[in-house]
């Protein structure tokens, strides 16, 4: 069952959600252009926060990253026509993606900051009674260089989740 946006939908979502993220670097380019390789799934299972304000819905939670000490906070921003990530911690961005739109970010690390350019060539957002589905698939761009092409993949729900099956 499809549900709209709207404050009735407020309804079916509670304050506390499962936020499944899941990230598959479809290709992985050398600085020439040519692919490396695959890499490898990454997914992770975090709990959160719900809101909605102003027609749009916010997911916050904290994230810890390998070989970080210090904890990230991350808002996922969802509105009709665009996914906004951000993160502040060890590592803060704030990346934007709107489908067929190139954005330009800034990726903070406690190692430096990288300028990112995104153009986001899939993005599907899927309500349903207790659960946002988000799919995205961008390019990233590094010093006008491709760097790879990425699928992610959101489940917000208030239903405990579990990893996939490999």
């Amino acid at each position: 069952m499809q549900i709209p946006a709207d404050e009735k939908y407020k309804e079916y979502m509670k304050d506390k959600v499962y936020i499944k993220l899941k990230g598959l670097a479809l290709e992985e380019q050398a600085a020439d252009g040519s692919i490396k390789e695959e890499a490898d799934n990454i997914e992770v299972i975090n709990v959160g926060r719900y809101t909605k304000r102003g027609g749009k819905e916010y997911i916050k939670f904290e994230e810890v990253y390998d070989g970080a000490d210090q904890k990230s906070v991350s808002l996922i921003k969802i509105s009709d026509d665009c996914v906004e990530v951000s993160r502040k911690g060890a590592i803060t961005t704030c990346m934007e993606f709107v489908k067929n739109k190139k954005t330009v970010s800034c990726y903070n690390t406690p190692y430096g900051s990288i300028n990112i350019s995104i153009f986001t060539s899939v993005l599907m957002i899927e309500r349903q009674e207790d659960t946002i589905h988000i799919l995205l698939e961008y390019t990233m761009e590094v010093n006008d260089q491709q760097m790879n092409t990425n699928r992610v993949e959101m489940e917000i729900t208030n239903e405990r989740v579990e990893l996939y099956e490999v």
